[in-house]
């Protein structure tokens, strides 16, 4: 009985993991995320006074989330086309010289969108229940529901705003945001270093071809 060779026809976004693209589609995003920290900054002065919000009050800052919660939603999806091409790559060549150099900066750029989203998700854990229902009103936001109200659920187990305020990590979760993408800058140089090298020593990487089993996991703008 012949063996099913599993492959991934993703040829669509990238021609391979040695694709130029991938580092422009990578920078972008990094800039992507970098504006989305000075979006989400502001919240984390606000989380003091987010349970007496006036009513007229909240129109502004639902305009602003609903800005950022737009652009996270981008930012996602740009980063699990890539993500999932590098992924889908390894599990058919888990030695691929570049997936594997890519596939740490990825893990690093996601946990530097979550970093950059800390002020925006605090907030929303502490703002009043006549905010939450104003927000979750809008449409565009409605898929925020679950995540809202779970973490809300836990509100009496935070720390109060006072302590979470002096604790040294508060600070720090956002300037590590742009710490994060100041160090996935330097990883990305040094994985252009390592192929131009590899290209100059002739190195020719095989690509895989569509064979009996070819599918496509990325999303499709």
């Amino acid at each position: 009985m012949a063996q099913l060779l599993q492959t991934w026809d993703n040829t669509h976004f990238f021609q391979g993991t040695d694709d130029p693209r991938i580092a422009t589609e990578i920078d972008a995003v990094k800039s992507e995320i970098a504006s989305l920290v000075t979006g989400c900054e502001p919240f984390g002065d606000r989380i003091a006074t987010a349970e007496i919000l006036a009513p007229e009050q909240f129109a502004a800052l639902i305009a602003e989330i609903k800005a950022i919660h737009l652009q996270r939603n981008s930012i996602v999806e740009r980063l699990s086309n890539v993500h999932t091409f590098i992924s889908s790559t390894l599990s058919v060549n888990a030695k691929d010289p570049d997936a594997n150099i890519w596939l740490p900066t990825l893990q690093q750029i996601w946990a530097t969108l979550t970093q950059a989203m800390t002020p925006v998700d605090v907030f929303l854990v502490r703002v009043s229940d006549a905010f939450v229902t104003a927000l979750l009103a809008d449409p565009a936001l409605e898929e925020l529901s679950f995540s809202v109200i779970h973490s809300r659920r836990l509100k009496d187990q935070l720390l109060s705003v006072d302590e979470e305020k002096s604790s040294p990590g508060w600070r720090s979760r956002v300037s590590m945001a742009g710490q994060s993408l100041r160090q996935v800058g330097r990883q990305s140089s040094v994985h252009h270093q390592r192929r131009i090298r590899r290209l100059g020593q002739g190195r020719q990487f095989a690509r895989q071809r569509p064979a009996h089993d070819s599918r496509s996991g990325l999303a499709r703008h």
